[in-house]
């Protein structure tokens, strides 16, 4: 076993962590394209021992999942967009209607809206894992009570770390335990019996484990789905506080000109805020060099994320089973740069709403692009559709498969919303193509802009008399959406016929 990368029980005798980075470099140096060939130990797994030929020949579905991802960011991410967005569908309309990790996390796994779900925000008493209602209960099990073999790879809920709860519905369930949003040095879960990973980046390292796991089901005679939850390009702890996101060391110098995207957008340090809700009014403008060294730190991280998007592929084709595997790729949450005066996501605003949706598989068409809008509930029955099986739970949204493959009928209207670490809700909405529509819960502060000819989200018409009409039409679906569940969900909060 290479000693750099060996997994150990505790505190990694032996390993200095400041020359962690300098192993990686090196070990990196030493591998085809960057990805490191690490013999990693993983988690108890029996394989059948039958061919894949002769057992169940449901598709297998793989997910890949990146924190904080501007659906911008996609552009530099070369291969990601060479080996799945180019050979499948690009989805430009979906969102992510509950703009923050753990909430949004809390959607794929249930398929259900927070009202639901319990998962509101990332903390605080309606915040993070320990809020998730029935956690065993998820897309994982939903699959391999039939047969799937299912795989939790990386970034969980924020709190699952301190439960050290064994989700169910995992053949393996291995999220990061310890140095959760370190670059370097995590300890992995690994179905109850920890390791630690000197030296390797924490994208690699996830990559790796996705790889391995793609080798080990594709031998078992099942079919398998593979949740792989990628840290970048969140902020890194490091040093005692979060900083911007620490590249791979053979990222280090890419992307010495790039320019955030949100630099030229109208939004970005918008002078007149006087319509906007107080939080925004009593923001200063950001920092332009700060936004652009953050933009460079996040999109070189993601640059680790793109090798092993490759390396997961080229596994999938050595071991046969690319032709008959979904390959799904988004961010749990968009982020702002600049746009509204603002640095990060939870917020109203498309920047933090729009993410990356990129899949291909088994009958989607290579090249297409869909504009419709879906969200994050709709995730689970989408995949739960592609393995051929029922959700468990009573679900908020619907499958996408049929939309992807040949277009159809999308959302009208969709629920956004976002939480409160001291309360129950931030504010709520409801985004249509046409409109969107927000009002905070503690204030009542109404905000409503018309998405076509103020994609930029400007000017605040929640009160003009002009829009009155509008912004009820609004209120009154939202009424009726924040407290939906299963069917009643997914009807866009239209009136009663």
């Amino acid at each position: 076993m290479d000693q750099y990368h060996r997994p150990s029980g505790s505190a990694a005798r032996g390993t200095s962590s400041r020359t962690a980075p300098l192993r990686a470099f090196l070990a990196a140096l030493l591998t085809v394209g960057g990805t490191l060939a690490v013999a990693l130990q993983q988690a108890p797994f029996t394989a059948s021992g039958s061919s894949r030929a002769d057992a169940d020949n449901r598709p297998n579905v793989l997910l890949i999942l990146t924190d904080d991802m501007a659906r911008t960011d996609l552009r530099w991410m070369p291969e990601t967009r060479r080996l799945i967005q180019n050979r499948g569908v690009t989805s430009t309309g979906f969102v992510s209607n509950h703009p923050m990790c753990c909430p949004a996390r809390a959607e794929i796994l249930t398929g259900q809206y927070a009202q639901n779900n319990g998962v509101h925000h990332n903390k605080g008493v309606f915040g993070g894992y320990p809020s998730l209602k029935s956690p065993d209960n998820n897309l994982g099990s939903w699959l391999r009570s039939t047969g799937y073999r299912t795989a939790f790879v990386g970034k969980h809920l924020n709190g699952w770390e301190t439960t050290r709860d064994h989700q169910g519905g995992w053949t393996v369930f291995n999220p990061i335990l310890g140095n959760i949003y370190g670059a370097y040095d995590l300890t992995m879960f690994r179905n109850g019996n920890p390791a630690t990973y000197r030296g390797v980046h924490t994208a690699d390292l996830m990559g790796e484990l996705t790889t391995r796991y793609i080798k080990r089901f594709s031998d078992s005679g099942a079919p398998f789905f593979i949740w792989t939850n990628q840290v970048p390009p969140h902020d890194m702890f490091v040093n005692g506080r979060f900083r911007p996101p620490v590249p791979a060391i053979r990222h280090n110098f890419l992307y010495r000109d790039a320019m955030p995207p949100s630099l030229s957008d109208p939004a970005f340090n918008e002078a007149d805020v006087s319509d906007k809700p107080a939080w925004v009014r009593q923001r200063s403008p950001v920092s332009k060099k700060r936004v652009i060294s953050l933009h460079r730190a996040r999109i070189r991280s993601l640059r680790a994320v793109d090798d092993q998007v490759r390396a997961a592929v080229r596994t999938l084709r050595e071991t046969g089973e690319l032709a008959n595997t979904y390959i799904v790729f988004a961010s749990d949450n968009g982020f702002q740069l600049g746009e509204h005066r603002t640095v990060g996501k939870n917020k109203p605003y498309e920047e933090s709403l729009q993410v990356p949706f990129l899949v291909r598989g088994p009958g989607i068409p290579v090249g297409a692009v869909r504009t419709g809008m879906f969200g994050m509930a709709d995730v689970a029955p989408t995949i739960a559709a592609m393995a051929k099986v029922q959700p468990g739970r009573p679900v908020d949204g619907r499958s996408m498969l049929p939309f992807l493959r040949r277009g159809g009928t999308p959302y009208s209207h969709y629920l956004i919303q976002g939480g409160a670490d001291d309360a129950d809700w931030w504010w709520r909405g409801v985004r249509s193509q046409d409109h969107v529509y927000v009002r905070y819960a503690a204030t009542g502060a109404e905000e409503l802009y018309d998405r076509r000819s103020d994609p930029h989200q400007l000017v605040n018409l929640a009160g003009d008399p002009a829009h009155r009409e509008v912004k009820q039409e609004y209120a009154d679906r939202l009424a009726r959406l924040e407290h939906c569940a299963g069917a009643s969900c997914r009807t866009g909060g239209a009136p009663e016929s």
